[in-house]
């Protein structure tokens, strides 16, 4: 093969590596359909050959032949590290409030920049938002929800039915990081929802 391609895909690591087809299925089928060939599975060197460094997997189409081989990089150095503290950040939130607000779409939209950066500190925030969301339980589904301007600014809210209509779920609780340019100061929010302090 003479040309190379590289498609850069910015999503959530793999847990492991177990088995990397699921990960690379995506980008075959794209390959496939712009250079319009039909590459299949034909084996994982990787795990057939654990003595010696090999591709994840080997595709065939007829006779020709590609390897492909993950690497995964981020930028900046730090970028996996703060996307997993968001990763425990969420499973702790929604741990704790998903049994709470399963009547309708909720959704956490919480200002990413001024986030923690320790294990600790996300640990305790999610604890934090959390326990707020229960304890305003009525106030949130009786009202436009809450919201705190903290350290870490956030607001909690039933998703309105117009904004519902591009959401993969019907029920349950959602995350959204808003960056500082897309997130509403505490004067805008404070016309729509009740404050909450810390």
């Amino acid at each position: 093969m003479d040309e190379a391609d590289f498609l850069l895909s910015f999503r959530c690591l793999p847990p492991s590596n177990q088995n990397e087809w699921l990960n690379l299925k995506g980008f075959v089928d794209s390959y496939n359909s712009t250079h319009h060939t039909n590459y299949i599975l034909k084996s994982f060197p990787e795990n057939d050959n654990r003595t010696s460094p090999e591709p994840e997997v080997l595709l065939c189409d007829g006779d020709a032949k590609m390897v492909i081989e993950r690497k995964v990089f981020a930028f900046p150095p730090s970028h996996i590290r703060e996307h997993q503290l968001w990763h425990q950040f969420n499973n702790i939130f929604l741990e704790k409030v998903v049994d709470t607000f399963s009547d309708s779409l909720y959704i956490l939209e919480i200002k990413d920049v001024d986030m923690p950066a320790s294990k600790k500190e996300i640990i305790k925030l999610a604890d934090e938002i959390a326990s707020a969301v229960i304890e305003h339980e009525y106030e949130i589904k009786n009202a436009q929800g809450i919201y705190s301007d903290d350290l870490v600014p956030w607001s909690f809210f039933e998703l309105s039915e117009m904004d519902r209509e591009d959401s993969p779920i019907d029920f349950g609780v959602g995350i959204r990081l808003k960056t500082s340019s897309y997130f509403y100061d505490s004067h805008q929010l404070g016309n729509a929802m009740p404050i909450i302090k810390g």
